[in-house]
């Protein structure tokens, strides 16, 4: 290779690096840099602009280079001197305007100073910018950092040329050669090594033989080769004055050396190239240190991308050039930022303190820490983070970066904050508490509270008002303000002047207003209420809703605007619950004061015998009225000696029943017996007693009184022996009898009914003989009660006693009539009845009346008090009740539940008979306006029974009834009941898509869904609103993968433009029991039902909501395969349906059972009628019969139970069951047909159950 590089071999007089001549020596140096630090960049250099600056404006020439010699500056005086620019004087232009003798001797000398570090004086020839030479001392000085040289600095003086220096440079060369702390060697343009010194052999491990032998190529590394020769052949080339390389060589062993190489080359005093002189420094030890940094490097930087926390690097002036993955996800930020654009992500109030702490520690070089807000890039919230800084330093103990963490403490701060805020809450209700714990007068409790109130917010007024919507009035009571000194205000308005407040605090929110005149809810103010208004800038008021009805208003006011926070409207809310709690308090201790007192005023007056028994200590305490009656002059008793007075009888009964009541939850209590007096005489006494309960419902104490019967008793024994004798009476009494036709209008008495009228045997009558021989006091009620009997809407009775004034005696008589009107086709058809002569009933009636008024007067005047006294006891000990007991909400819907299940019950027994009749007359009739009016009926029912399915499906009772639904119909006919559920202020939109598919579920139970979907979205927004129900398709191949199950789905949603729900809330939306409502206004069961409803048909349920954004519930269901339900029409014409079986028919309401069995006759079939389950097997004994039709349900013995006990005769006797519950998919494979129902579904399910084969087993 080297002889293709063309090599001279002219060795003439020797020449310098770039073609200096050398007359003496060697003039390649080689010198072991390892103890050296890396070189400063020029850029590192030129930041010291001071030094710069002084540079430029001394007159002689200065310059500086690097550790290696190559230039980094040069001043202004240089660059005149040498004619030459910067930028030609950099790297190794410096050697250009060098003589070419003393560049050699110049190189070596700055050698040796570099291998011992000190500086050396030179005199040498520099060329000027005209061409011409002139002699310069020049003076070499090291700069060191931290004990390492990091620059060389020249200065340089000129002389004049006389004083030019006369050395042995061939002996100063030689020294120089050999002592070099680098390695030099001089190497031919053949490559072959001609000499080396002692650092150059050492370096490579060869002796001087052995580098001749071996030659430049066979030293160098095989990989570097190629590139040493270009340059080699660029420096024969004269394209380059010099070159410097990193590159590998080998020992005498066979390992690699780095070696830092730099060569020129020496020409003859012709200019022609002789040889090159190699110097190399051994940088083994720096690569390898090299290659561990970058490896520790990256290894770091792997570290910091991927660690969990937010972390950044920063350059030593505090430049940051790189953020990691954490840090780029939560800010957005790129990984290698522009400038200060990070700035951007943190709030704007922390910015300045930052920097300044920024600043700050790089002037000292010391870690710092500071909290600041970062903006998270996901949804631009703003969250505190504890960011901590520290600087990274190198072996000299120099800062070359920052590195900093962030780490979140957002949720600690607000923990912290939650628990200062509650801590200063507590302790202001706690001394709230003692302030309002030693008063007793509510007055003074609303004054302190208000005052406590006013100072710990800082507000001017604090009011605390009561309204009473009977009185029509809102009166302030008290509170603080400046012009009120003593605290009580009783201002009272009316409520229409404060409506637009009251009407927002009725729904039990506090209505928080940080702008009064600018809020427009309080524009419509109006009287004195306005004028208050108008001088406050902001206010909070806390409503009490008990009962529904909004009781106190407690209202905190300023005169300016304030933004009011969270926890002082909290703190509000409890203050106006614990005062008004404390006002109670105050108020039911002074009533119960004022009660007791009326209960002693009252058992001193009353001439009952009052007792009261402390059940706890078995001890009664008596009133004075235990003497006057019963003659015992005891006013305190063991509970065993009131027991032992009562007659034997009676007593194991009273004893019992008074245990079972203290023993129990129950508060009243009443019984009959006789009690001993002390003369051993038994009195009929009536005994009724309160009980009084503790907070959990043990009995603490039974107030009574003890009412003497016995001559009422008496009387009511002489009354009923006058009854007796009155009875024999009329027993032979003769009784007259009567008969009216309404069509014809004619009457017909017989001889008795004419006597009563005072009319002889022969008389004629008619309606208007009976009118005119009425009394003419009792005319009018007698007419209207005939008028009523006949009327077809009526029962058709007839009952009553009236006067009647003879019209040919003129006596006057009371007579008793009773009649039945018979009717046909709704229409009265007879009229017929019996009167008698009930003047001496009438007469003992007024007597014994008379001797009753008496004993009742005497009964009410001595239980008056008692009743009075037991009366307020009883409304208070509720009122204590109601104040201390809630009743959970699920148990009051579950009673609810029941209750309606039982209403809805008895709503299809009427149903059944009015549907029943209308199908009977839409069969009869046939005129057409009839006909109409019959079906618009049906219609009312109709709806009527669908009303009774909600309620039942409300209740839980209504078991799941697939169908085919097809939303464009059924959402649209939702809209009456949703708007009803939502109220006013909601607007409702339905949106169906076109083309929908229709889908299979309940009807009933996706109504309720919707329903309870409707009244969430409605609580969601309280200032009104949107509520859009939509539905669309969700063809399978759109589906989310893995979403569903396979197949096409349809999506009902229902969306609200409410608060949202946050991503917490959103998670627990669908578990049971989960709420965001307070106490007693919701169960938490109301998205779980939905989400059973929905899970039970096969769908899913999606929920998508975000705070300020609404909330959209998906309610997602297959596509129904089935495109129609056959109707009952389709499946049995009316032809079909009639037959001629013998059916039982068993229900005990006599209205169903009779249109049921119209309904069957009218469908052919014979039917034997049965009250009850004892005369329907009285009835199958005597009739064949081929059907049993049955209510469920009936007093005694009931519907499954009959069944059983006839199928024990006639196994296979079919059974069709009739249930006004929901609960006909209890009877296991039984017929059941759901009241009320039509003559088609009657006559359908009779065919089907006669069809059908029996089930041994019964009903379950």
């Amino acid at each position: 290779m080297w002889q293709d590089a063309a090599w001279p071999t002219r060795r003439r007089g020797v020449h310098g690096l770039s073609g200096a001549t050398m007359n003496h020596g060697p003039a390649l140096i080689v010198q072991d840099v390892r103890p050296l630090r890396e070189p400063e960049t020029s850029s590192d250099w030129t930041g010291q602009a001071d030094f710069l600056a002084l540079a430029d404006t001394l007159p002689a020439p200065v310059f500086v280079s690097d550790p290696r010699g190559a230039c980094l500056y040069a001043n202004r005086a240089f660059t005149n001197q040498t004619g030459l620019p910067c930028d030609k004087l950099w790297g190794d232009g410096w050697l250009v305007p060098l003589h070419p003798a003393d560049r050699a001797r110049l190189i070596g000398s700055w050698a040796w100073a570099a291998a011992t570090g000190e500086p050396f004086d030179i005199r040498h020839r520099l060329r000027s910018g005209d061409g011409t030479f002139r002699w310069f001392d020049s003076r070499l000085a090291p700069v060191r950092e931290g004990g390492v040289i990091v620059r060389w600095v020249g200065t340089l003086t000129e002389v004049a040329s006389a004083e030019t220096p006369r050395v042995d440079e061939e002996a100063w060369y030689r020294a120089l050669f050999e002592q070099a702390a680098v390695g030099v060697a001089r190497v031919d343009l053949d490559g072959r090594i001609l000499e080396a010194n002692a650092r150059f052999r050492s370096i490579l491990g060869y002796s001087t033989e052995e580098l001749r032998q071996s030659g430049f190529q066979g030293i160098t590394h095989p990989e570097d080769l190629a590139t040493d020769l270009d340059n080699v052949a660029a420096l024969l080339a004269g394209r380059i004055p010099s070159y410097r390389m990193e590159k590998r060589y080998l020992t005498a062993t066979g390992a690699e050396v780095w070696a830092n190489l730099t060569v020129g080359l020496v020409r003859d005093v012709s200019g022609r190239p002789d040889f090159f002189v190699s110097v190399i420094e051994d940088i083994s030890e720096r690569r390898r240190t090299d290659d561990r940094v970058r490896a520790s490097e990256a290894r770091f930087r792997a570290l910091i991308e991927h660690a969990p926390g937010k972390m950044w690097i920063a350059r030593p002036d505090g430049t940051v050039d790189y953020f990691n993955a954490a840090w780029r996800g939560f800010t957005g930020q790129p990984q290698v930022p522009r400038r200060l654009s990070w700035l951007r992500d943190l709030h704007p109030d922390d910015r300045v303190a930052l920097l300044a702490d920024r600043r700050s520690a790089i002037r000292s070089g010391q870690p710092y820490s500071v909290e600041c807000r970062i903006r998270r890039a996901r949804d631009g919230a703003w969250r505190w983070h504890l960011g901590r800084v520290a600087p990274l330093r190198d072996e000299r103990g120099a800062i070359f970066a920052w590195v900093g963490t962030a780490t979140d403490i957002d949720d600690v701060r607000r923990a912290d904050e939650e628990r200062r805020v509650a801590a200063r809450r507590d302790a202001f209700l706690l001394a709230l508490e003692d302030r309002l714990r030693p008063l007793n007068d509510p007055i003074g409790m609303i004054v302190a509270a208000a005052e406590v109130l006013a100072r710990e917010l800082d507000v001017d007024r604090v009011c605390y008002g009561e309204v009473d919507e009977e009185a029509d009035s809102y009166r302030i009571v008290a509170g603080r303000a400046p012009e009120v000194p003593s605290g009580v205000m009783d201002v009272t308005f009316r409520l229409a002047e404060f409506d637009p407040l009251l009407r927002a605090l009725r729904g039990g929110a506090a209505f928080v207003c940080p702008d009064v005149q600018g809020d427009g809810r309080l524009r419509l103010a109006q009287g004195s209420a306005a004028r208050k208004l108008s001088s406050l800038g902001a206010m909070i008021c806390v409503p009490l809703v008990k009962n529904g009805r909004l009781d106190v208003v407690l209202s905190v006011e300023v005169g300016a605007v304030r933004d009011w926070t969270s926890e002082e409207v909290r703190l509000v809310e409890e203050v106006a619950a614990r005062t008004w709690s404390a006002v109670e308090r105050a108020r039911s201790e002074r009533r119960l004061r004022e009660t007791e007192e009326r209960y002693r005023l009252a058992a001193a007056a009353t001439n009952d015998a009052i007792w009261d028994w402390q059940v706890s200590g078995d001890h009664v305490v008596w009133n004075e009225a235990l003497r006057t009656l019963f003659g015992y002059s005891e006013t305190a008793t063991p509970g065993d000696w009131w027991l032992d007075r009562i007659h034997p009888e009676d007593r194991d009964r009273i004893d019992r029943d008074l245990n079972a009541l203290v023993a129990g939850d129950g508060t009243k209590w009443s019984a009959e017996y006789r009690f001993r007096r002390a003369d051993g005489s038994y009195a009929d006494v009536l005994d009724r007693g309160f009980v009084q309960r503790d907070d959990q419902g043990g009995a603490l104490r039974v107030i009574g009184a003890m009412l003497d019967m016995t001559a009422r008793k008496a009387a009511e024994e002489r009354l009923r022996d006058s009854e007796d004798r009155l009875r024999l009476a009329t027993k032979a009494a003769a009784i007259g009898t009567w008969d009216f036709d309404p069509a014809s209008g004619h009457l017909c008495w017989d001889v008795r009914c004419k006597e009563l009228f005072g009319l002889p045997a022969e008389a004629a009558v008619t309606w208007r003989t009976f009118l005119d021989g009425l009394h003419p006091e009792d005319r009018e009620r007698t007419t209207a009660a005939a008028e009523a009997a006949l009327s077809p809407d009526g029962s058709g009775e007839y009952d009553i006693e009236y006067r009647t004034v003879g019209l040919a005696d003129g006596v006057k008589r009371w007579v008793g009539a009773k009649g039945r009107c018979f009717f046909a086709e709704g229409r009265a058809v007879r009229f017929i009845g019996t009167v008698i002569d009930v003047s001496r009933a009438r007469r003992a009636e007024l007597e014994l009346a008379e001797l009753a008024a008496g004993l009742e007067r005497r009964i009410e005047e001595r239980t008056a008090s008692l009743q009075e006294t037991a009366r307020v006891l009883e409304t208070e000990m509720r009122h204590r009740e109601e104040a201390q007991n809630r009743l959970l909400q699920a148990q009051k819907l579950e009673a609810l539940g029941q209750v309606v299940g039982g209403v809805a019950h008895d709503f299809n027994n009427v149903l059944a008979a009015v549907q029943g009749a209308f199908n009977i007359l839409s069969r009869r009739v046939t005129d057409d306006n009839l006909r109409f009016a019959i079906g618009e009926g049906r219609k009312a029912g109709d709806r009527a029974a669908a009303l009774v399915r909600q309620m039942l499906a409300f209740a839980r009772r209504q078991p799941a009834q697939p169908r085919v639904i097809r939303p464009e119909t059924a959402l649209p006919a939702l809209e009456g009941m949703l708007r009803h559920a939502v109220g006013p202020g909601i607007a409702i939109r339905i949106d169906v898509s076109p083309g929908i598919w229709p889908v299979l579920a309940d009807p009933h139970q996706l109504e309720v869904a919707l329903l309870n979907l409707a009244v969430n979205a409605r609580d969601a927004m309280p200032d009104g609103g949107t509520l859009t129900v939509s539905a669309g398709n969700l063809p399978a191949e759109n589906a989310p993968p893995g979403e569903f199950a396979a197949g096409d789905r349809v999506a009902i949603r229902v969306t609200d433009t409410g608060c949202g729900m946050d991503e917490a809330t959103l998670a627990r939306a669908f578990e049971p029991f989960f709420t965001t409502k307070d106490v007693g206004k919701g169960t938490g069961l109301g998205l779980a039902q939905v989400h059973g409803v929905v899970q039970a048909g096969g769908g899913a349920l999606q929920a998508d909501s975000a705070p300020g954004r609404g909330t959209t519930i998906s309610l997602v269901l297959p596509r129904s395969a089935i495109r129609a339900e056959p109707s009952e029409a389709a499946s049995h014409g009316p032809s079909d349906l009639r037959g001629n079986a013998r059916i039982l028919l068993v229900d005990d309401d006599d209205q169903v059972r009779a249109i049921t069995a119209a309904l069957l006759r009218d469908l052919g079939h014979s039917v034997i009628e049965a009250s009850g389950a004892a005369v329907a097997m009285a009835m199958a004994q005597i009739h064949p019969i081929d059907l049993l039709l049955t209510d469920v349900v009936m007093p005694g013995t009931d519907g499954p139970t009959l069944a059983q006990s006839l199928r024990l005769e006639r196994p296979d006797l079919p059974v069709l069951f009739l249930t006004g519950y929901a609960a006909g998919h209890l009877l296991r494979g039984e017929k059941v047909i759901a009241k009320p129902f039509t003559g088609e579904e009657l006559g359908r399910q009779v065919i089907e159950a006669l069809a059908q084969p029996s089930d041994d087993t019964g009903p379950a």
